[in-house]
């Protein structure tokens, strides 16, 4: 196994570690919380997820590009891009508190609206940071700061479930708490690498990495909003108790990305090291196809136990969790190839083929989730996620094969090969 594989290897193994423990997390939440209070959790996410995409500028994938390329030392960037973050990180927090002031100060509490608004700044440090090890392709550092922010989250809800005091509070509580911990190790572990004489801001490096950013912080903007956007129109036109059942279900969903995840990393990390185009181009196709099958066989595995199981572990609430993923499985599948392949482009420092598919992506997921969730709820958002989804693999994957030269048939043709 050379080693590209095995470092996804390593991070596949990390986030299975980090989807157990995020299950468990899942399932307090929902017994606990209940589909409505589920549903208003899910709810408060939403702002703070689209304001990081905004707040974190493309900044983290531009340093990963300028760490992978060598042009910089560690010490500087780091220095630039820490005064960026709590800059942003607090221009990010005051933007959510109001938004979320605004859309739901009648509804919710002052409380629920600062921690929601905390997760910003906190989730903008963290992300960057972790930027910092890919760059490094520091790949074991990053693994355990991936798993370490999922832990404490799960330890306090835990804590909070047994003495039957979970409520919404805690749950964003716990959030935050996660990302604060996370953040101090992620630096820790960042400060033993740099030299305390290059730690000098520099005006020139941070205007280049917001000029390299700015596309990357577009493709991350229209990515949250297609992942997000069927929660606010659920919120708007439908009830809290479908947006409690959907969330989970997108949730559950979600976790099957693992692996495609794990080949995010590893691969975006190694396409900002990698000059060789053709190689890489290889390696990509025959990592994509691997995952599409290996995505399918697991939905299809999380269809099974939820047709078995998703009453009996979540309760009455969730009876439609099963058919919500039912319809989100197809789209889920085929989104492996843009999670795959949009890796490689933005490792190559190259985000308009994602900006290009999501364009087109939340355009139709917008137009579908405003025409079919009036009448059909959770199950109009899951088709629209669905065909959305199928939209924007296609696009990325068509722009891929173009500029590799392979076919159609490359992307679903197992061969031998590819296991050994």
């Amino acid at each position: 196994m050379n080693e590209l594989y095995k470092k996804i290897c390593s991070v596949f193994i990390s986030n299975i570690f980090s989807l157990i423990i995020a299950a468990f997390s899942l399932y307090i939440l929902a017994k606990g919380l209940g589909a409505q209070n589920r549903g208003i959790y899910a709810a408060l996410l939403v702002v703070p997820y689209i304001i990081i995409a905004l707040s974190e500028g493309g900044v983290r994938q531009a340093s990963i590009s300028l760490i992978g390329s060598g042009e910089y030392n560690i010490s500087k960037v780091f220095k630039t891009v820490d005064l960026f973050n709590y800059i942003s990180g607090f221009i990010g927090f005051i933007l959510c508190f109001f938004i979320l002031y605004g859309l739901y100060l009648n509804e919710y509490s002052i409380q629920f609206l600062v921690l929601s608004s905390l997760i910003v700044p906190l989730s903008v440090k963290y992300n960057s940071y972790r930027g910092f090890f890919l760059g490094l392709e520091d790949i074991k550092t990053f693994n355990i700061s991936t798993w370490l922010n999922k832990l404490i989250v799960f330890i306090i809800l835990i804590s909070f479930y047994y003495f039957e005091i979970i409520n919404i509070e805690v749950a964003l509580f716990s959030v935050c708490i996660g990302l604060f911990i996370s953040v101090v190790y992620c630096e820790f572990n960042i400060r033993k690498k740099l030299i305390k004489e290059d730690l000098i801001f520099s005006s020139e490096l941070l205007f280049k990495m917001l000029k390299i950013g700015f596309l990357f912080a577009v493709a991350y903007f229209l990515i949250q909003i297609n992942y997000k956007v069927d929660v606010i129109f659920l919120k708007k036109l439908s009830t809290e108790s479908q947006v409690g059942q959907y969330s989970v279900a997108v949730q559950i969903a979600e976790m099957v990305w693992q692996l495609p995840t794990a080949a995010l990393t590893v691969l975006m990390s190694r396409s900002a090291n990698d000059k060789q185009k053709k190689r890489m181009h290889d390696t990509l196709i025959k990592t994509s196809r691997v995952i599409f099958w290996l995505t399918l066989i697991c939905i299809v595995f999380v269809l099974l136990l939820s047709s078995f199981f998703s009453v009996i572990v979540f309760g009455m609430q969730y009876q439609d969790l099963t058919n919500i993923l039912i319809l989100l499985a197809p789209g889920l599948v085929l989104a492996s190839f843009f999670k795959t392949l949009n890796a490689y482009f933005a490792g190559t420092g190259r985000p308009q083929p994602a900006i290009i598919a999501m364009t087109f992506s939340v355009l139709i997921n917008i137009l579908l989730n405003a025409m079919l969730i009036p009448k059909y709820g959770s199950f109009g958002a899951a088709i629209a996620s669905t065909i959305s989804y199928t939209v924007m693999a296609l696009l990325i994957a068509s722009i891929f094969k173009r500029e590799s030269g392979n076919t159609w048939f490359d992307f679903f043709k197992i061969k031998i090969s590819d296991i050994r």
